[in-house]
This record gives structure tokens, sequence and C-alpha cells, in this order.
């Protein structure tokens, strides 16, 4: 997004009044903070902020509750419900756990923010897609291709994404995981009665 505070791209939509959303997300970007280079959840300001929680980066990198970087005022990025977040969390590091990408829909109660402009007071409809890496994907590549994967696959910085080779596996790895765990919860959700119209991937 280039703003430095909707890397998720909600913000709009919730301002719009959609009720329905798609949410991906690859921003457990690996790192080496546990002695082992492997995706980090602490990485994800932008889905902690959303949810109005505080950061849990090392100093001077920790951000403020509600906000997806230290230098902006505490709850400036909550648009949902803080007190909702557990469940989704505990089924983010259980996915992690199992070497699996988490997919996660359920119904969150939109908060006021007067920063952002997102009237609160209603719920709304979201799939939340967390790009992790995932060993049956990786036991499906060619035995000469998954040297070059690194285990943290796909959870990229940006600046990381430099050739064709990992832009292309990446795309193909986000299709994969689409049709694989994302498409049923989406049909799911379209099932109720809300008009179809009203969901944004």
């Amino acid at each position: 997004d280039a703003g430095i505070y909707d890397d998720l791209g909600h913000i709009p939509l919730l301002r719009r009044g959609v009720s329905k959303l798609v949410i991906y997300t690859s921003a457990a970007i690996h790192d080496n903070s546990s002695g082992i280079d492997q995706p980090d959840l602490c990485q994800m300001v932008y889905l902690l902020a959303a949810f109005g929680q505080p950061g849990c980066l090392p100093p001077p990198l920790r951000n403020p509750p509600g906000a997806p970087v230290p230098l902006m005022p505490e709850g400036f990025s909550t648009v949902f419900e803080p007190s909702e977040f557990t469940p989704l969390l505990k089924h983010i590091k259980a996915r992690r756990a199992a070497g699996e990408p988490a997919v996660y829909r359920g119904k969150f109660t939109v908060v006021d923010n007067k920063h952002l402009g997102i009237r609160g007071g209603r719920q709304v409809d979201v799939v939340f897609v967390v790009l992790l890496p995932s060993v049956i994907w990786r036991s499906a590549l060619p035995e000469s291709v998954r040297p070059a994967v690194p285990d943290w696959f796909p959870n990229f910085g940006c600046a990381e994404l430099k050739s064709r080779m990992v832009f292309s596996l990446a795309s193909q790895y986000a299709s994969w995981v689409t049709e694989e765990l994302v498409s049923k919860e989406v049909r799911a959700m379209l099932s109720d009665t809300e008009p179809r119209g009203s969901i944004v991937v």
C-alpha cells in the first residue's frame, strides 16, 4: 500500500461499509530472534494493530497497542474489537506448529476509529489467510527445486523478492493455498443471506 498504515488493505473497505472480506497476509517475516531463522508472528504488526494488540518486537521496534509503528499513537489502527483476537491468534499458532498456513473465518465487531474515519457498532464476516510455510506444499515440489526454497518460505521481507523464480513460487503458493484452503471458506461465507456484492478480496 506504500502508506505504512494499511498493509492489510482493510481500512478503506471498512470505511465503505463492506461486510464480507478476505484478507491475505504473509507478514510473519522471517528472522532469527529465536536463534533459528523462521517466521516471526511478532512481525505481523498490522494484524496485531487492527485488533488493538501491543507489539511484541524487541525495542526500539515495539509498537504501542493498536499501532503498527512505534511513532503512532496508541489505538491509531484499531478497527476490530480487541477481545476477539485471542481465538484467531490461537488458530494461527496451532497451524504454524503443524507446519501449515492458517485460514480462519469468523464474525468480527468493528469499533469506532476517528483517525481512519471508520464507524463501529457492526459485525463483518472475514476470512483471514495467514501465509506460513507448508510441509504439504513443499513435499509436492520437485526434488531439484526444494533446496532453493528457504524453510521459512513464503515469509519474505519485500526487498528479498528479487528473482523471477521467487515471484513465481510466491504466486503459485498463494494460488495453491486459495484452491486448497480458502475457496471453501469463501463459499461458506457467501452462503448466508448477505448480498454477494458485499465481498471484497
